[in-house]
């Protein structure tokens, strides 16, 4: 018997869910769901990790209640960042991607690197909140929090950090920075250099599924595991999980397991389906097939 504690954080919402293995079927109980509401302070939006992270210990708490578990992952969305100083301490709460702050920094980045040799490099779409946007921001505005800081952790590391003390980066969280090279899957030191940024302000790429370290509290020593991947690297995850690398661009399927692609679509036409590109027909028959 398995059993797996996976945190899902949203950009709104968050949950706590055991994943119980038997050797033949997966049993999800949801024991813990909470809300994740940013804060906004002088005009600049925040998310409230201080928060988040006292749930994360309400769902391990609830979880242990329920017959414990063996290992923890943490998912949540890309991009956002943590800064934190040589003490280990954040030099500010990490700022939302639909901050101001971003705004026009698309185009400011020209001025450094063209967008062809970017997208050469990196092989990602371009959006105003990619990661590299954010620190141009910073570099450009408000430098001074960038001299203060000594590591750069990505939200689902920064908790991994908080609960274990270790610092690392999983791979396909840094592929939403628009700072990995996509040829050694490492980061790109021609983008580091182009735009300033220190490279010791990052940490080593740990793979997907790594071992990182364990919980930090004297009474549960467990293995913290990456347990999910980013969406935005489903062909990645895809090809974990069947050992089939799926065409680019392309939906796949190997037994019951399945990568749905939606030609067009950005990750947020997925949040609420205002743009009506969700499939809910080919998504139903999917789970009446294999859910039996």
């Amino acid at each position: 018997m398995k059993r797996v504690l996976a945190f899902d954080f949203g950009a709104s919402s968050g949950r706590a869910i055991l994943g119980i293995f038997d050797g033949e079927k997966i049993e999800l109980q949801e024991v813990h769901r909470f809300s994740n509401d940013p804060v906004k302070i002088n005009g600049t939006v925040y998310w409230d990790v201080q928060r988040l992270f006292f749930e994360i210990k309400q769902g391990i708490l609830k979880a242990k209640e329920s017959g414990g578990f063996d290992s923890i992952g943490i998912d949540t969305w890309g991009v956002d960042f943590g800064l934190l100083r040589k003490d280990g301490t954040l030099v500010e709460n990490p700022v939302h991607y639909r901050d101001a702050r971003n705004d026009g920094m698309v185009e400011k980045a020209t001025e450094y690197m063209s967008k062809e040799r970017m997208y050469d490099i990196t092989g990602i779409q371009f959006m105003d909140f990619n990661t590299i946007f954010q620190l141009l921001s910073l570099k450009e505005n408000r430098p001074y929090i960038l001299e203060e800081a000594d590591k750069l952790l990505f939200m689902p590391d920064l908790l991994n950090y908080m609960l274990s003390g270790v610092k690392s980066t999983e791979f396909s969280i840094a592929t939403t920075s628009q700072m990995v090279d996509l040829k050694t899957n490492n980061w790109s030191e021609e983008i580091l250099d182009t735009f300033g940024i220190k490279k010791n302000l990052l940490t080593d790429i740990a793979p997907t599924g790594a071992v990182i370290g364990q919980l930090g509290t004297p009474d549960m020593r467990l293995p913290i595991q990456y347990a999910l991947t980013y969406p935005e690297r489903s062909d990645y995850a895809f090809e974990k999980m069947t050992g089939v690398r799926p065409e680019d661009g392309k939906s796949a399927k190997v037994g019951n397991k399945e990568l749905l692609i939606i030609p067009g679509a950005v990750h947020t036409d997925l949040y609420d389906n205002k743009a009506g590109v969700i499939p809910w027909k080919r998504i139903e028959n999917f789970f009446s097939e294999n859910l039996k």
